[in-house]
């Protein structure tokens, strides 16, 4: 209204076909939940979200999510400033309906998710609370600088149990993005640094209380080639660790998982894009990613918006004896594996999206020869990901 004032509304329905029967869970189900329902408003260089929205700090790895909250943009002469507020929306069985994830109680492993990459693993973030702050410089020699604050208050309770599971994390980050010389070689970096307090696992059945001490680092590098210009052909190079820990053999939950001292391993509450097939934490991981990106029907105008996009990734653990995200790789190894992506993106109007995704991962040492069930422990995994999406 006016310029100043809108509204926006989104729902989701979600169909999950499990091709074999997974224990006591339904095998076909069909859920639906209201991912946005938000106000905002503008007053020259501020913009103010109130509601249900998508809420997201630096690139996307510390938040980037559905929440309830607040948020606020302000743009001045020294930079540009933003922050929020938000709950992760997460009401319980009983009012299951106002969760941001419906009755269902998972996101699921491949949501397609505003402004994130397909193959971005978003997480669940349970019952939190989250407090968000981030600065950019204006642009100078083609740089600019970043710094942001993240908190997240864990709202479980647990007042009268022995083994404690709260887990309240704080991170500070720094980063720069710009290009070299011109605009043909662009870059980003990130350095992170987590503390906080959690517990560990112990045998008497009493939690002890521990203190965070974890990092992560991001590189990008894309290069726009002097060659093929007209289909838009880019290289691109991508470098991004998260530290581990050695005697926390798993990753899938970040309290009761260390046994002794700090816990050092890095954990998030946004997305990674890592790859479709695995589809990786950044927790106790090294990950290398080599791809290349162009426009094949650029030329054509129908066709135009026609994109492809193919990537290798190698990975390793930061620490050989800690788990990752993926609990079958037990081993001691840091050799986690390969993969490979490619991925077809095509627009043919400002409101039709179409993707399709393939990706291939193949185990590495560190996971076992043979499963528990007798299964080629290292056998090649691979998934596809289909998606249409309409705005209106």
């Amino acid at each position: 209204y006016n310029e100043k004032y809108s509204a926006s509304a989104r729902g989701l329905m979600t169909l999950k076909h499990y091709i074999e029967p997974i224990g006591t869970l339904q095998q076909t189900k069909l859920t639906g939940s209201v991912e946005i329902l938000a106000a905002e408003a503008k007053y020259d260089r501020h913009t103010f979200t109130a509601g249900r929205s998508f809420y997201m700090i630096e690139q996307g790895l510390l938040f980037a999510n559905f929440a309830d909250g607040f948020g606020y943009t302000g743009r001045f002469p020294f930079g540009q400033l933003r922050g929020f507020a938000t709950y992760s929306a997460e009401y319980g069985k009983a009012a299951c309906a106002l969760n941001v994830t419906g009755c269902n109680g998972d996101p699921g492993p491949f949501v397609n998710t505003p402004n994130l990459l397909p193959d971005s693993g978003v997480q669940n973030s349970g019952r939190r609370i989250f407090f968000a702050a981030e600065y950019y410089t204006p642009e100078y020699l083609g740089a600019q600088a970043t710094a942001y604050a993240l908190y997240s208050r864990d709202m479980i309770s647990e007042d009268a149990s022995r083994s404690k599971y709260a887990y309240h994390p704080w991170y500070a980050g720094l980063g720069l993005r710009g290009y070299i010389m011109n605009s043909n070689y662009r870059y980003r970096a990130d350095v992170i640094y987590q503390g906080g307090s959690t517990y560990n696992l112990v045998l008497n059945g009493t939690s002890a209380p521990a203190t965070i001490s974890a990092m992560a680092a991001l590189l990008n590098f894309t290069y726009n080639l002097p060659i093929l210009r007209q289909y838009d052909s880019q290289l691109n190079a991508e470098v991004a660790a998260g530290s581990g820990d050695a005697d926390a053999s798993r990753m899938t939950n970040a309290s009761q998982s260390n046994t002794d001292g700090s816990y050092t391993a890095f954990h998030n509450f946004g997305s990674f894009s890592g790859g479709l097939a695995l589809k990786p934490r950044l927790a106790n991981m090294q990950i290398m990613r080599l791809g290349t990106y162009f426009r094949p029907m650029k030329p054509n105008f129908t066709l135009r918006n026609l994109a492809v996009q193919l990537k290798y990734s190698y990975y390793r653990k930061s620490v050989a004896t800690g788990g990752i995200s993926d609990p079958a790789a037990t081993e001691a190894s840091a050799d986690v594996g390969h993969a490979g992506d490619l991925a077809v993106t095509f627009n043919p109007m400002a409101d039709v999206q179409f993707f399709w995704g393939f990706g291939l991962f193949k185990p590495g040492s560190a996971y076992p020869l043979t499963n528990f069930d007798g299964t080629d422990g290292q056998a090649w995994r691979y998934a596809h990901l289909l998606s249409l999406t309409l705005i209106f």
